[in-house]
């Protein structure tokens, strides 16, 4: 189980959650796995302790997230900033897991408080910012182009203290 603060604070390529799954071992992402890409553009081709990539189980709040026409897409990709726990099963799996032979992988969403909370976030990498590898300057050779800019917010609150509340998540991404 990764809690709230651990998935702020680790380095996430593309800040996808779904990097996350690499941090279990027998996790083994396949040579075309890119997080940079969501939805149908992009797979979530990692296969668990040997099991074939399109056999886990992918949950949000405990609801169904696979694609199931592909069996390797998932189709809600969360921000990293709106997920309050990530966990993985590997076996042994409990009566209210679905049936999948691969792993278990639940998300939950966070969700309001009795107080108006929120935060904005920019992360951003590009390559006039970078120097140039040693090697590519030994080589005589201009270092390639990086260009990613991820950028959202969150906010939750009350809608009637103590009994009912709101959160709201929105992430863009520019490539």
């Amino acid at each position: 189980v990764i809690e709230t603060h651990q998935i702020q604070e680790l380095p996430l390529n593309g800040r996808s959650f779904v990097q996350l799954t690499l941090l279990v071992p027998g996790a083994a992402a396949s040579d075309t796995e890119n997080p940079r890409f969501t939805g149908l553009l992009g797979g979530v081709d990692i296969s668990m302790s040997g099991s074939p990539a399109n056999a886990n189980a992918w949950l949000v709040d405990g609801v169904d997230n696979v694609d199931h026409g592909s069996g390797r897409t998932i189709l809600v990709y969360p921000s990293v900033d709106s997920i309050e726990e990530f966990k993985v099963q590997r076996n042994s799996y409990g009566a209210d897991m679905p049936a999948a032979g691969g792993a278990q992988i639940n998300l939950v969403t966070k969700g309001g408080t009795n107080k108006f909370h929120g935060s904005v976030y920019e992360f951003f990498r590009n390559d006039k910012m970078d120097a140039n590898n040693f090697f590519l300057n030994q080589a005589g050779q201009p270092k390639a182009e990086l260009r990613s800019n991820n950028w959202g917010y969150t906010f939750g609150g009350p809608i009637k203290k103590d009994k009912l509340w709101w959160f709201y998540s929105f992430r863009d991404q520019a490539i």
